[in-house]
């Protein structure tokens, strides 16, 4: 039997992994327990036309969702019971190495394995078109038995948090062809893939193929443990320091807002990249011509003229983010912590990145600090802040704020377009209503409740 039988499914597929068992007594008389399991037309399924290749891979599912893994296995039991061997059946091997799964990839069918092939157990959390699809999807019919996504079968599940490694492989095969509309989708699943690989610690492989991007476009970044190249990972995509790299030819890994020190620790450990953060670390911010150093003597953002802009961030925190937002941000949080920015004035800031002075645009006039108990605003240049400002770096507000809704910068964008622009003074009640789209009454009845009005003088227009 280990050398195989062809005709009966016990083909070099079946025999590869027979070979695996030990038989301590080949020469004696064994028994045979079960039943030798294959599939209808398996062994002629290379050779079925397509339309009858989809077929089979719909009764497939049907026939797992009533059988299960019942027909897996056989037994080899030797006669006087000294030894048993359990093996997969050949019905077990192609369900797991044959390319029997009908995927689609944008609208062509095509046949893959089962590892090859994704489907979801979430509906929510369907595989995008550009990766290969089951075409039996949770949604478009009744939900996939979970047998498939069992080790034994090995379709994989996008939704997963596990699946993180594979989901990025499958996504950098898709930049090949990409179309710009598939380009947005491409990146927040590839954020989404980052955050997973962070938060698990999930081991990435010596052979991951990076998607980067680089002088304003997308390209894949190939590891090489001889020389491995230089990766520039980023949590801040916007940011003056990825902007920056990017522009200047540098590959550069957005991975969304997540745990940027774990993605490079975790690509350092694959050997065929050497990771920095563009963040921080390898990257310094020259401010002036020297080290930014946080300061405790710099001004609170919120003082003075613009006193008004922290019950403005919480009124806008309040009625355009959403109850989760709410939850896990309080409004109380959120003033306390807009109120904790410092803001620094300087005639110009600049990345110092291998020696090298890479000066910011001349539009680029803001940059987010984080800091534990210093966080600080750096605004280049000495025009006065008005609201375009405040605008330009509602982005960089949110990201010291640690909120995961930029509602900032919409209340200051409508203000702007109702013609609000001395930053000086408060907008008033009617304009913030206006803003925020609801009824005089609630924004009174929200000042009422906090501080009895807006700070810095508003009025009701």
């Amino acid at each position: 039997m280990l050398l195989g039988v062809a005709s009966l499914g016990l083909d070099a597929h079946w025999t590869s992994h027979a070979r695996k068992k030990s038989f301590a007594y080949p020469q004696t008389d064994n028994r045979l327990e079960g039943e030798v399991w294959r599939l209808p037309r398996q062994l002629e399924h290379s050779s079925l036309s397509h339309l009858a290749r989809e077929a089979l891979s719909d009764l497939v599912v049907a026939y797992l969702r009533e059988n299960g893994g019942a027909h897996f296995t056989f037994t080899i039991e030797h006669w006087r019971s000294w030894q048993r061997i359990e093996l997969p059946t050949p019905l077990q091997v192609f369900l797991r190495e044959g390319r029997w799964p009908a995927s689609t990839r944008r609208d062509e069918t095509t046949f893959e394995t089962p590892s090859e092939s994704w489907s979801t157990t979430v509906a929510r959390q369907l595989p995008p078109r550009m990766v290969p699809r089951f075409i039996a999807e949770p949604g478009s019919r009744a939900a996939l038995p979970a047998i498939l996504f069992d080790e034994r079968v090995g379709l994989r599940d996008w939704a997963a948090a596990e699946s993180a490694p594979g989901r990025l492989a499958s996504l950098a095969d898709a930049l090949s062809d990409l179309s710009a509309a598939e380009r947005r989708d491409l990146r927040e699943q590839l954020r989404r893939a980052w955050s997973d690989v962070a938060e698990r610690r999930l081991a990435l492989g010596n052979s991951l193929v990076l998607v980067v991007e680089r002088a304003g476009g997308l390209e894949l970044l190939e590891p090489n443990p001889d020389v491995p190249p230089v990766v520039h990972v980023t949590t801040e995509r916007q940011g003056f320091a990825s902007r920056a790299l990017a522009d200047r030819g540098e590959p550069v890994l957005d991975v969304g807002e997540t745990d940027g020190a774990a993605v490079r620790d975790l690509l350092a450990t694959t050997g065929g990249f050497k990771p920095s953060l563009a963040d921080s670390g390898d990257v310094q911010l020259l401010v002036d011509g020297e080290a930014f150093q946080a300061r405790p003597t710099d001004p609170h953002l919120v003082a003075g003229g613009l006193a008004w802009l922290s019950d403005v961030a919480v009124l806008a925190h309040e009625h355009l983010g959403d109850a989760l937002e709410l939850r896990t941000l309080p409004t109380d949080e959120l003033d306390r912590r807009l109120r904790q920015i410092r803001l620094r004035r300087c005639n110009r800031f600049a990345l110092l990145i291998d020696g090298q002075e890479i000066t910011a645009r001349g539009d680029d006039r803001v940059q987010a600090i984080r800091h534990a108990r210093i966080p600080t605003l750096l605004v280049s240049g000495d025009d006065p802040i008005r609201i375009d400002l405040l605008l330009e770096a509602a982005p960089a507000i949110t990201k010291l704020l640690g909120s995961r809704r930029n509602t900032l910068e919409p209340i200051l964008g409508r203000l702007l377009r109702a013609g609000y622009s001395d930053a000086s003074l408060a907008p008033g009640e009617g304009m913030l209503a206006r803003a925020i789209r609801r009824d005089i009454g609630v924004v009174r009845d929200h000042f009422s409740a906090t501080r009895g009005g807006v700070e810095g003088g508003a009025n009701s227009n």
